[in-house]
């Protein structure tokens, strides 16, 4: 018998245990994981990220050619005592060449050959196409600036493949002599907004897809390269070939100067400009639509010249290799433009007339 201000507390039950189920017992693996590596010593914590820091790619170092090829048996290609790290060129470094240095293409041949960096700048300094006999060389991320040059030391046809950005006032300087041609094809794909100019005898030909290109071609006339002064004559004629469509950028201009010759291979469309001065001839093979046209220092009105006036009116600048084509001097619209236009104004004079009733 309970006395007053006792009393009995219940007797607990059994309680009924569950079976963890296969996610109960994942989630307490993850739990006693976690704890484990919290527990984790510093240096095992230490050693774990330097091992991912190796999984990330350095950055590219830059690289200066320090001693210039000066002799078509010297390349910097793949020789390493040129460089400023006296390593040859790899994927891992960016490449310069500076003013008053040149790099030149292997020697022997026949190639093809690549540079092995990932990229080159030819800054005020030159690239010298050596190869005996030609080759196909390849630059990638190939960038031509400042009063940089390329140049051929062969009596050949020279190609460059890859990428070429001409973002300063560059030049393609061919043979200082008198007779024997030396030819650069340049198949990159052509981006920039720069200047490139060709002196002396033989022909830059343009045969990429692709390019952007909208700065200024500019052939023949006098220029200093490397500084050396060059200046064209009757016997030092530069030529600029662009067989191939779109060759020329978009919207570009073309400037030709003395002893120069200029063909396009295609129907050219820019809003860029083309001058022709004296002495110098285009090919007018296609029909060309520009920005702006001069000729020996006359600026022609907006409209559409033939091959025929244009060659009766200011001979020796043109030339063709079967009946002529055209160029139009500034837009002008499509029949359906003139349409839409026309179509347009009517209606709004409807509309106008409208309005004016019914107010």
């Amino acid at each position: 018998m309970l006395r007053q201000g006792e009393f009995t507390a219940p007797f607990p039950k059994k309680m009924k245990t569950t079976p963890l189920d296969s996610s109960d017992r994942t989630t307490a693996s993850a739990s006693r994981s976690l704890r484990l590596v919290r527990k984790a010593s510093l240096p095992a914590a230490t050693a774990a990220l330097l091992f991912f820091a190796s999984l990330t790619p350095a950055h590219a170092a830059n690289v200066n050619l320090t001693t210039s090829n000066t002799t078509s048996g010297q390349t910097g290609f793949t020789t390493a005592s040129f460089w400023s790290n006296n390593q040859a060129p790899s994927l891992a470094n960016d490449y310069f060449v500076n003013t008053n240095f040149i790099l030149r293409t292997p020697g022997t041949g026949p190639g093809p050959f690549t540079f092995g960096g990932n990229s080159l700048t030819v800054n005020g300094g030159g690239l010298g196409f050596s190869t005996l006999g030609g080759s196909n060389t390849t630059i990638n991320n190939f960038t031509l600036t400042g009063s940089g040059y390329l140049f051929s030391t062969q009596n050949a046809t020279q190609t460059l493949s890859g990428t070429l950005a001409i973002t300063g006032t560059t030049f393609a300087r061919l043979n200082a002599a008198d007779t024997t041609v030396r030819n650069i094809t340049i198949d990159s794909t052509i981006s920039g907004t720069g200047s490139l100019q060709v002196l002396q005898t033989g022909t830059v030909s343009l045969t990429g897809a692709g390019n952007t290109f909208s700065g200024t071609w500019k052939v023949g006339g006098d220029a200093t390269v490397g500084g050396t002064a060059y200046t064209n004559t009757s016997l030092r004629v530069s030529t600029l070939d662009a067989s191939s469509a779109g060759s020329l950028g978009i919207n570009s201009s073309l400037a030709a100067s003395s002893y120069s010759i200029i063909r396009i291979g295609y129907d050219w469309n820019t809003t860029g400009s083309l001058t022709l001065n004296e002495n110098s001839t285009l090919f007018l093979d296609h029909n060309l639509t520009v920005g702006s046209l001069s000729i020996s220092g006359t600026a022609l009105e907006e409209g559409q010249y033939s091959y025929a006036f244009l060659s009766t009116t200011y001979t020796g600048f043109f030339n063709t290799t079967g009946s002529g084509g055209s160029i139009t001097v500034g837009a002008i619209p499509e029949p359906s433009s003139f349409a839409a236009l026309a179509g347009g104004t009517v209606l709004f004079g409807c509309s106008f007339f409208r309005r004016r009733r019914h107010s």
